[in-house]
């Protein structure tokens, strides 16, 4: 019985520290991230977006999974000069971590002009719970195009995240923007804004125009930090306890 003790408590200390990053991948996702025909969990809602269809429409995503339903509905907001479903030259799988999960392979969005693509993401208010926040989008336009992501609060807070865009000599132009940060404590919903512009970051025009191919979006909450310190010290103290024995 002791043995079993052990064991239990040394799984849910490795649990607590595992990795969020599998090795090799380009697009890093997280390990709460599930792909059919794994589902997530109950705190988790993800999202893919190919642009086939109107996206002001607000139709269903290519795919979503969520673990509850939102108490707010999703809503996309784009530039009304925005073309959709137009071929990209995109081939899936091109980057190491979007999985070669593109279900409309080389078709998406076109912006002739700069401009702000806005998603609403609902959820559920949780005081005591923070908010991991996730999304990739992958897009490419010319040298001076660049892509800043900010994400808003239901409160009107605006959200700091991290923003990193990878690259791949063998992929041309293409680029895969991702965006990773928590709010706290977790809201009713979250707004993210998609600014393309030029290298300045001023909204002056771009030669070329940009093709974004796709966007994923994902959220998960958790407990807080506090929440989780006393969970692992818990786990610890029964480690000691069982020492003692």
């Amino acid at each position: 019985m002791k043995s079993w003790k052990m064991v239990v408590v040394l799984a849910a200390l490795f649990c607590l520290g595992a990795s969020a990053v599998q090795a090799g991948q380009l697009v890093p996702f997280p390990e709460w991230w599930a792909w059919p025909p794994n589902n997530p969990d109950g705190l988790t809602r993800l999202q893919y977006h190919s642009f086939q269809t109107d996206p002001n429409l607000n139709l269903p995503p290519d795919w979503t999974l969520s673990g509850f339903d939102p108490a707010v509905s999703d809503q996309w907001t784009i530039p009304s000069a925005a073309l959709y479903n137009v071929p990209t030259g995109y081939m899936a799988g091109l980057f190491k971590g979007d999985m070669g999960r593109d279900l409309a392979d080389g078709f998406g969005l076109y912006l002739a002009d700069p401009g702000i693509l806005t998603k609403l993401m609902g959820n559920q208010a949780h005081p005591d719970r923070v908010k991991d926040l996730f999304a990739v989008v992958i897009w490419e336009g010319p040298a001076n195009a660049s892509l800043n992501i900010c994400v808003t609060s239901e409160d009107g807070t605006q959200i700091q995240t991290n923003q990193v865009e990878i690259t791949e000599p063998t992929m041309q132009n293409w680029r895969a923007t991702v965006l990773t940060g928590t709010i706290d404590p977790q809201p009713d919903w979250e707004m993210f804004d998609f600014g393309f512009c030029g290298f300045d970051g001023s909204l002056e025009p771009m030669v070329g125009g940009v093709y974004i191919d796709s966007i994923y979006v994902g959220t998960h909450c958790v407990p807080e930090p506090g929440t989780l310190a006393l969970l692992l010290g818990l786990l610890v103290a029964g480690v000691f306890a069982y020492r003692r024995r």
